[in-house]
């Protein structure tokens, strides 16, 4: 039964701060993939000072508190979750070069950033040519692909932890992996990332960008979806064994395995998170009869404990 207490205090704490906040708030609409229900509360930082004072103050409160950057790796329950919801769909933020550095905002969208680095002639970010989201969603998962990944060039992440203490953090062996991070394991909130770059010509770093803007067209669906569901195994690329397996095409619903990238399940329309997670479970059942192991996702999915 709801709490009336709990949803004055997060009404409380939106106006104190000036932070935008809705009740049951639809997820969907903030997802790639565009499927899942309601947030408890969903609040709407316009930048990162009141993205941290809202951490802070949802923190102290008796809601989990979660943080949906651009929501392009993340799979909301039909049933959607009890929690306090910081969405940074609607925030701004800044970019400023220093030398060869790139600093910027979590806030801001991690296509923007790396257009930036190509308009001031600054090397290191062409890999990322496509990938949604936003810089913090980015850190946190370290994104990348075949050619290279965030961690590569992240000279200096500035983070909150739980009780809100804010602290530089200059990476080490160890903090970052395949589509993992320090971040998610200490459950941190990215505030600012700095990012080692290293002078190219624009034109360039364009045509780097337009190579693999290409390539990601040619290779990977265009509709609805959260991006590739599971991280690779040892040598064996699961899209690969997916479509070894016969299983691009198969549809749950309004959910599909994609004809054209074997590790992508695309919303045809109206898909349910039910119909998307079905199929995540048939792909996992039917790899890990194949190579006997288990492959592990790279998206996330958000409902309530059991």
């Amino acid at each position: 039964m709801t709490d009336p207490r709990v949803d004055t205090l997060c009404r409380e704490i939106a106006g104190d701060l000036g932070v935008p906040v809705a009740a049951d708030e639809p997820l969907a609409r903030w997802t790639t993939m565009g499927v899942g229900g309601p947030a408890r509360w969903a609040f709407f930082p316009p930048d990162t000072e009141r993205l941290l004072a809202t951490w802070r103050a949802l923190r102290e409160g008796p809601l989990p508190v979660r943080v949906l950057a651009g929501g392009s790796n993340v799979i909301v329950a039909d049933e959607g979750i009890d929690a306090a919801v910081i969405v940074l769909g609607r925030a701004g933020g800044t970019i400023r070069r220093e030398g060869n550095e790139l600093v910027a905002d979590a806030t801001v969208p991690f296509p923007a950033l790396v257009r930036r680095a190509a308009e001031e002639g600054l090397a290191g970010l062409a890999f990322a040519e496509g990938i949604p989201g936003r810089l913090g969603g980015a850190v946190r998962m370290n994104a990348g692909t075949g050619a290279g990944e965030l961690a590569d060039v992240l000279a200096e992440v500035e983070v909150a932890d739980a009780a809100g203490r804010v602290r530089r953090h200059r990476p080490g062996p160890g903090d970052f992996g395949y589509r993992e991070s320090f971040v998610a394991r200490e459950g941190l909130l990215v505030l600012r990332a700095r990012l080692a770059l290293v002078p190219a010509d624009p034109a360039e770093i364009r045509a780097e960008m337009e190579e693999r803007r290409a390539r990601r067209r040619a290779t990977q669906p265009r509709g609805r979806s959260a991006g590739c569901i599971f991280r690779n195994l040892p040598g064996q690329p699961v899209g690969a064994i997916v479509d070894r397996l016969g299983l691009k095409g198969t549809r749950i619903g309004d959910a599909a395995i994609s004809t054209e990238h074997g590790n992508f399940i695309v919303n045809l329309g109206h898909a349910r998170a039910a119909d998307v997670l079905a199929l995540v479970d048939l792909v996992r059942e039917k790899v890990a009869r194949e190579t006997g192991l288990e492959p592990h996702l790279e998206v996330e999915i958000w409902r309530d404990p059991r």
